[in-house]
């Protein structure tokens, strides 16, 4: 699921969305963090939709050599997965919200421990909250485009 999350992510759009919550699903796998990075850099280069081929032409060129056979299978996976996905879409919002929630989790217990003002928690509960009623917005706007 994983490979199928970063193929989603070759999308420039989806990736300014989700790409800080789904950092938490790459890290502990070192190849997936590396295709993960090497994206990283080349959105936040480009900023642009990308295609499997630009993205792979730039990861094998770029990565280690002792990586280049495990990133070339994995790049070989990723041109063969099909993204259109309603499925996915609810998978990247649900990893959001859990990121979501763990900083929220986070900031409370800052504030029950007396290192943050409640007024501080409150301030990113609405943040999320306005967030979340943005990207609602957005799916509902197309979904009717």
């Amino acid at each position: 699921m994983s490979l199928q999350l970063l193929k989603f992510l070759l999308n420039y759009t989806t990736y300014t969305k989700y790409s800080d919550s789904i950092k938490t699903v790459y890290k502990d796998n070192k190849e997936l963090n590396i295709l993960f990075t090497y994206l990283d850099k080349l959105h936040d280069k480009y900023k642009k939709d990308l295609t499997v081929d630009e993205y792979s032409l730039f990861v094998l060129t770029n990565c280690l050599e002792k990586d280049k056979p495990v990133l070339t299978e994995l790049l070989s996976a990723l041109s063969s997965i099909d993204t259109d996905s309603v499925v996915l879409d609810d998978v990247l919002t649900e990893v959001d919200h859990r990121q979501q929630a763990y900083e929220l989790a986070l900031a409370s217990l800052e504030v029950s421990e007396g290192r943050k003002e409640f007024s501080d928690l409150l301030v990113l509960a609405r943040q999320v909250s306005e967030q979340d009623i943005t990207n609602r917005n957005t799916a509902e706007d197309q979904f009717v485009s």
